[in-house]
């Protein structure tokens, strides 16, 4: 969990009450908690830094983005570009290649 109102994440629950800690070594798991509470941690995810993971297990595929999104630093509002139409575009062209 990220609780930072001056960064665009806040949480109204006081961090240090919070019971869902995950207190074990993850595997499989996203270790982001936003996501994994979000989303119960499985099947894509958008990282916080910009990384997008796409897992299609009919095609036998993943497609894994790595980009780093803060690297420009954030827009006026305080939050960073998106980089979801990137992750799009370069889905669309694997799986335009498979046929």
């Amino acid at each position: 969990m990220i609780d930072d109102p001056n960064f665009g994440y806040y949480v109204e629950e006081c961090p240090d009450m919070f019971k869902y800690w995950r207190n074990y070594t993850l595997v499989g798991e996203v270790n982001d908690g936003n996501s994994f509470y979000g989303n119960k941690g499985v099947a894509g995810h958008t990282g916080f830094t910009g990384t997008q993971v796409i897992i299609d297990p009919e095609e036998n595929l993943q497609i894994i983005l790595l980009t780093n999104k803060q690297n420009n630093g954030p827009l006026p509002s305080g939050s960073y570009r998106s980089t979801g139409a990137l992750s799009k575009q370069v889905a669309n062209i694997v799986y335009e290649s498979l046929n």
